[in-house]
């Protein structure tokens, strides 16, 4: 039951992902993938349902300017404004707040994500008018500041912020993980533009899912590590499904694709989820990130089976040295059984691989892009090991006195941030762009692509009328190909924009 926020009118919360691009998805038009903030979303449902005024502005996908999002937020006049940061759009996000501060005078500016939760200093030396900074989960947090502004509670009671008290920096105690995730409602997608976003360029409506919070697995370059401390906490499979129901019926979407930081973590709950699926006989068809290491042959059929048709995983380097020196726990041995049982099974995988590890050479990049070609996904994301804030990564890169670029712009994943004893970040570059060309342009790979996307578009649409089929397959793939060479085009320039 929703209870109306006492006072003179009711409390305004306005939540903002700022313009820029915030994902290696969005970076590279050619996977196409465009997803709906669900972090902010669940704080709007979380707090929307005590009875507070919430609205979120979504600007990457719509294209927003920071002015654009300020002309907005002056209309709403928000008492509270919530900006979510990652570090590659952190310059975006501190943009923002310090222009709505300045017209926005009486509303108070709090950060949250992963950058200001890790870096909460810097982020208060970065921007004078962010008054307070969330760290970490973000629902009963943000709720408890309403209370906050309304009277009802004192900051100093309020677990997991940081904040400015008589010109110093106060860090109150961490705030534990919400035990039961099944407790929150279901994000707030009727406060998004949900018609913006897309799941790898598939002309069949769909929208993104967060199943499970955190992942155990201790890899050196991963943030989820740092954010989550390796905590990882599932829904169940009933509340997961009643989700996706919700999803199909009311938004009619027939795509969902699983975001997860680790979706597959327990075999056991994702064979649940598989059967609910099948139980209630959702068409539907899904897509979720797993490991080589958590899942066998016999789970990945029965996911096939309740719709499943994309993987995404993170193979990171096809040498053993390098994969051990990053904490990865997994074998090449294990991604060939993965893709070739993948492949059998009819899944399509995209595997991410990252180059310019410290350990690398020369000689293991190339074995990794010839371990790319090997394994042959469906579609691969080749990047360069940037090593966040708040990761191990950037703890041993700081020693190692390797780090070569302090400009967050660039901590994009496909430019170079660190200069190791082996490779240059030119060199770096170079390999970056022969490794999308080894890839994506031979001969085998373009037929399979027609080939496969053909046969999906007849798939979701039908064998009725095949220029349907033609244009709805087809059409996709040539702006794949045609997005590539525009990349490559560009990574082509020795300049790369000024580095």
């Amino acid at each position: 039951m929703k209870n109306k926020a006492c006072g003179a009118r009711q409390m305004k919360a306005l939540l903002i992902n700022p313009p820029g691009k915030t994902s290696k998805y969005k970076k590279h038009s050619f996977l196409r993938f465009t997803a709906p903030p669900l972090g902010l979303a669940y704080i709007a449902a979380y707090v929307e349902q005590y009875g507070y005024d919430v609205k979120i502005i979504d600007a990457p996908p719509l294209g927003l300017t920071a002015e654009q999002v300020l002309k907005i937020a002056k209309r709403y006049n928000p008492d509270i404004i919530g900006i979510q940061s990652l570090t590659p759009n952190y310059y975006e996000a501190i943009n923002v707040a310090n222009l709505l501060k300045k017209e926005i005078q009486n509303a108070k500016i709090v950060m949250g994500g992963p950058h200001p939760s890790l870096l909460p200093n810097e982020t208060f030396s970065d921007s004078p008018a962010v008054d307070m900074i969330v760290r970490g989960e973000g629902e009963i947090t943000f709720y408890e500041l309403l209370k906050h502004l309304e009277g009802k509670k004192s900051l100093k009671d309020i677990q997991g912020i940081s904040y400015r008290k008589n010109g110093k920096i106060v860090h109150n105690p961490d705030r534990p993980f919400i035990k039961n995730l099944d407790s929150l409602p279901f994000p707030a997608r009727h406060l998004l533009p949900m018609n913006a976003y897309r799941i790898f360029g598939m002309r069949v409506p769909g929208t993104s899912m967060i199943s499970s919070r955190g992942c155990s697995f201790p890899c050196d370059f991963c943030v989820v590590s740092s954010y989550w401390r390796r905590i990882w906490r599932a829904r169940s499979a009933k509340n997961v499904v009643d989700e996706m129901e919700e999803i199909i019926n009311t938004y009619k979407y027939l795509a969902i694709a699983f975001v997860d930081d680790l979706f597959a973590v327990s075999k056991k709950r994702v064979y649940e989820i598989v059967r609910e699926i099948k139980k209630r006989k959702l068409d539907v068809i899904w897509g979720a990130t797993v490991r080589a290491d958590t899942v066998d042959r016999n789970l990945l059929r029965a996911m096939r089976d309740a719709g499943c048709v994309m993987l995404y995983i993170g193979v990171e380097s096809g040498d053993q040295n390098v994969l051990d020196s990053i904490s990865k726990l997994t074998t090449v041995e294990q991604y060939k059984r993965f893709f070739k049982w993948a492949n059998e099974i009819g899944i399509d995988t995209i595997a991410s691989f990252a180059i310019g590890f410290p350990e690398d050479t020369p000689k293991s990049i190339l074995k990794t892009i010839e371990f790319a070609v090997e394994l042959n996904p469906t579609h691969i994301v080749f990047a360069l090991a940037t090593p966040y804030p708040g990761t191990r990564f950037y703890e041993r890169a700081k020693k190692m006195g390797i780090i070569n670029e302090n400009d967050y712009h660039k901590y994009s994943l496909f430019r170079p941030v660190i200069k190791t004893n082996n490779l240059t970040p030119e060199q770096l570059k170079q390999y970056l762009i022969y490794a999308y060309q080894r890839f994506y342009m031979r001969p085998t790979f373009l037929l399979r692509s027609v080939i496969h996307e053909a046969k999906f578009a007849s798939e979701v649409y039908g064998y009725k009328i095949f220029f349907r089929i033609l244009i709805s397959g087809l059409w996709p793939f040539m702006k794949t190909i045609l997005s590539l060479k525009k990349i490559l085009a560009e990574k082509g320039n020795s300049k790369m924009e000024g580095d």
